[in-house]
């Protein structure tokens, strides 16, 4: 298995607890931080974006299948606050939290 791979099933663990940093991830992997961007560079791949492919998942599994606030998720994913984590779902969906969930709401989510 690839490092990658190991990371994004490490991500949403590392996300809820607070610490989606690549010092924490290195560590829980037991590797160095220097090493983990190595080789993640050798892969064609970042520790932010995997970072940001994590939070883009988790986002869309909450939005879609709670009701939990965008707010609430935007503190749960590690945004400083409730509008980087907005500007960060326009970028991913072309659509505000509330915009991508309105639809679904009415299909009786």
């Amino acid at each position: 298995e690839d490092l990658s791979s190991q990371l994004l099933r490490l991500m949403p663990a590392l996300l809820t607890q607070g610490h989606a940093t690549p010092t924490a991830a290195a560590r829980r992997l037991g590797l160095g931080g220097r090493t983990l961007n190595r080789r993640l560079a050798e892969e064609g791949s970042s520790f932010s974006q995997l970072r940001d492919d994590s939070r883009h998942a988790i986002a869309t599994q909450l939005l879609g299948n709670t009701r939990m606030p965008a707010g609430q998720i935007a503190a749960r994913l590690g945004y400083a606050n409730a509008s980087a984590f907005t500007r960060a779902f326009l970028r991913w969906s072309g659509k505000a939290p509330t915009q991508w969930r309105a639809p679904r709401r009415r299909k009786g989510g």
